[in-house]
């Protein structure tokens, strides 16, 4: 049976520098920048290969912060990244 996932990728035009627990995202296109905190630092590096729930498992372990709330945080910093052009979405087949 063929089949179609989505897998949310890192956007790759996006010019990245790491400041101690922070990300500093340039989208020189559209000239911005996007400052990361530590949390949605770990976001951005986890998310490709994870899906939500391992990446709140892993932040849940690093951080002391209430799961219910991590999980709304990820999945609302998730949605903005997309709408942010930060994430975007690969189409994957399989067989």
């Amino acid at each position: 049976m063929k089949g179609m996932f989505i897998l949310l990728i890192r956007n790759p035009n996006l010019h990245i520098e790491s400041v101690d627990d922070e990300i500093y995202l340039f989208d020189i296109r559209d000239d911005k920048v996007i400052d990361l905190n530590e949390i949605a630092a770990a976001v951005w590096n986890s998310i490709e290969g994870s899906n939500i729930d391992q990446i709140v498992q892993q932040l849940s372990v690093e951080y002391d912060v209430d799961e219910v709330q991590l999980r709304n945080d990820v999945i609302s910093f998730i949605e903005q990244g997309q709408a942010l052009g930060i994430f975007i979405e690969e189409e994957k087949f399989y067989e």
